[in-house]
């Protein structure tokens, strides 16, 4: 099988050397039937020149008819031999002009000098463009930051936010953030601990629709939090309806409490 593929990437280069032979061999013809004709006319010239007994009207018209002979059976030995060579010509230009499109010859086709393919260019750390689509994934953290620039909510009592207190810290939640959240407008839900009993040790804010992503940012840029995902990990029924979801971790807890200290 490979025997067979190196001799059909070889084929423009053998069919262009078949058509240059072929060239050469009807150059050759050419020059043979030229000489032969040549020759040809020598022997009717010497001919005509020995009769001197024939008049010398009679000899100028056979000289005459000789050359017009001469001339006619050149012309249409010829005509076939130029047809050939015309022929053999397209098929040279047709053969090398399809095999130099087709990258076989040059360095700015598709393949390289020795007619293998050439590999993609490495960047610079070395891996190909494919290898760094499929090894380098977008960080799924960056698509959860909360903008440096968040867009001011037209009416913040419209978002109902629900505080889960995962902190491990007793008030972090009802005490501490529920105060500054509606004091900045919006409709808070009885505060709650956190449904797994699990402690965080970062706070995060979630947004329960995509619609309500702008409410999201709102949230955790009014408590300091950088993060804002979508939700997951709770069901309908522990969100209670809630538009925006505040998980309180240690983090935002200890904050609460220097900053409560008197």
């Amino acid at each position: 099988m490979s025997e067979l593929l190196e001799l059909l990437d070889r084929g423009p280069m053998i069919a262009l050397a078949i058509a240059m032979v072929l060239m050469v061999a009807v150059v050759v013809v050419v020059v043979l039937q030229t000489r032969r004709i040549a020759r040809l006319e020598s022997m009717l010239a010497e001919r005509g020149e020995a009769a001197t007994d024939a008049p010398l009207r009679r000899i100028a018209e056979l000289q005459a008819r000789q050359e017009a002979a001469a001339g006619t059976s050149s012309a249409v030995a010829l005509r076939p031999l130029l047809a050939v060579a015309a022929v053999v010509l397209v098929v040279v230009l047709a053969v090398g002009g399809g095999w130099f499109l087709l990258g076989g010859g040059g360095e700015g086709g598709a393949n390289g000098p020795d007619g293998q393919a050439q590999a993609p260019p490495e960047t610079e750390t070395g891996a190909t463009t494919a290898e760094r689509t499929t090894t380098e994934p977008a960080d799924p953290l960056e698509a959860t930051r909360v903008p440096d620039e968040v867009p001011p909510l037209t009416d913040t009592s419209a978002y109902t936010v629900l505080v889960l207190n995962a902190s491990g810290v007793a008030g972090a939640a009802g005490d501490g953030v529920a105060p500054r959240l509606q004091t900045e407008g919006f409709n808070l839900l009885q505060p709650d601990n956190y449904p797994s009993g699990e402690n965080l040790d970062l706070s995060v804010v979630m947004y329960n629709g995509r619609e309500n992503q702008e409410a999201a940012w709102s949230v955790a840029d009014v408590l300091g939090i950088r993060r804002a995902p979508p939700l997951e990990g709770l069901t309908v029924d522990q969100v209670e309806g809630a538009d925006v979801i505040v998980v309180v971790g240690l983090d935002l807890a200890e904050s609460l409490v220097s900053t409560a200290a008197p």
